[in-house]
């Protein structure tokens, strides 16, 4: 499933309902922000009975229609900004590794493990979780031999106990 709604309809009716919604915003006063609904932080439009994210209704009034592989980045990090030059158009994984809020991006910039270990090439692997979809995520060698010789040394003491 796409995450981005296409076709979104055009006309100079739409474009005056847009214009009707927004206001002058933001820190600096150059977002152009919703005064009507909002839905995860995003601005709302009904066109023709169904709901669009407003921020992509003026950027397809303004430069098309919207390519199946790209989404809608905010530069301005205010979700609720449908200013077209505050938007740019690129790929979902460049949207989320931009972003510093999301864990993705976060944990994509340390250079350390918890305990203190550097990510290396050498010291580093990409290990896998059992979800669908499936996820990779990055893993310390020395902490993952650590934790196998803690687990083996308590399975040696349980069973040792138990005999």
């Amino acid at each position: 499933m796409s995450l981005a709604i296409r076709n979104i309809p055009t006309s100079k009716d739409v474009a005056a309902a847009v214009v009707a919604k927004l206001v002058r915003g933001g820190p600096d006063e150059t977002c152009w922000e919703t005064t009507g609904s909002l839905r995860r932080g995003y601005g709302r439009i009904k066109i023709g009975g169904r709901a669009y994210p407003l921020h992509r209704v003026a950027w397809v009034l303004v430069h098309g229609q919207i390519p199946n592989d790209l989404v809608i980045d905010h530069l301005c990090r205010n979700r609720k900004c449908s200013n077209v030059s505050h938007l740019r158009l690129v790929s979902l994984g460049d949207n989320v590794l931009k972003n510093s809020e999301s864990i993705t991006a976060l944990n994509a910039v340390k250079t350390h493990c918890l305990r203190g270990h550097e990510f290396t090439a050498s010291n580093t692997y990409l290990a896998v979780r059992n979800e669908i979809p499936q996820r990779t995520y990055r893993r310390c060698r020395i902490c993952s031999a650590m934790r196998a010789r803690k687990h083996k040394a308590e399975k040696r003491t349980a069973s040792t106990t138990a005999a």
